[in-house]
């Protein structure tokens, strides 16, 4: 049996833009867990995809209790349990609130997972603001960008996009949200660059 999907308080306002419901035709969509609200647009959904956020709750609420294969900065690949809906962006100081938020991986592309932190316990996220901010800023545009579930951003053209969605990052079971625009984060590192 299919879940209602949960519907936004009067007067709310999304996460991303702080503009309230219908602000130039944007349909919010709320979780039902933990209560924040965002435009289907600003968070990178589909209506599918906003239909079953309000159902089955955003990224970080789905998470919690999740054991999720991720990586670490020295490249090793871990399994990490998400105990509790994660607070902290790694792209700010903020780790109080509910804010809408996105999982950080480690590279673009099929081989792309979770980042994990230095503490080698804890999973990279950052709030959907934050990494659409510098996504946009003049003068980081490029370190950080949105990937579909697959792993690609926008300028991929490469014919691997169009294949099946990965197993290890396909968030997998039914009302898995398989066609959203933006899925995760990745942000640009440099890695054995010698300037």
């Amino acid at each position: 049996m299919m879940m209602q999907p949960s519907v936004p308080p009067a007067g709310a306002r999304c996460d991303v833009c702080l503009f309230k419901d219908g602000h130039q035709a944007l349909k919010l969509v709320h979780c039902p867990i933990c209560k924040v609200c965002v435009h289907e647009e600003c968070y990178g959904l589909s209506s599918k995809a906003g239909r079953l956020f309000s159902t089955l709750g955003c990224y970080a609420c789905r998470s919690v209790g999740r054991t999720i294969k991720g990586r670490t900065l020295k490249g090793v690949i871990k399994v990490v349990k998400q105990e509790s809906r994660p607070k902290e962006c790694v792209l700010c100081c903020v780790n109080t609130g509910v804010h809408v938020m996105n999982p950080l991986y480690d590279v673009a592309g099929k081989h792309g997972k979770h980042a994990i932190l230095q503490d080698g316990k804890s999973l990279a996220w950052v709030h959907s603001l934050c990494a659409l901010t510098v996504c946009s800023n003049r003068t980081t545009l490029g370190c950080v960008y949105g990937c579909d579930i697959n792993g690609w951003f926008s300028d991929d053209n490469d014919e691997e996009s169009q294949d099946v969605i990965d197993e290890d990052n396909n968030e997998g079971g039914e009302g898995s949200i398989t066609d959203v625009s933006i899925h995760h984060y990745v942000m640009v590192t440099k890695h054995g660059a010698k300037d």
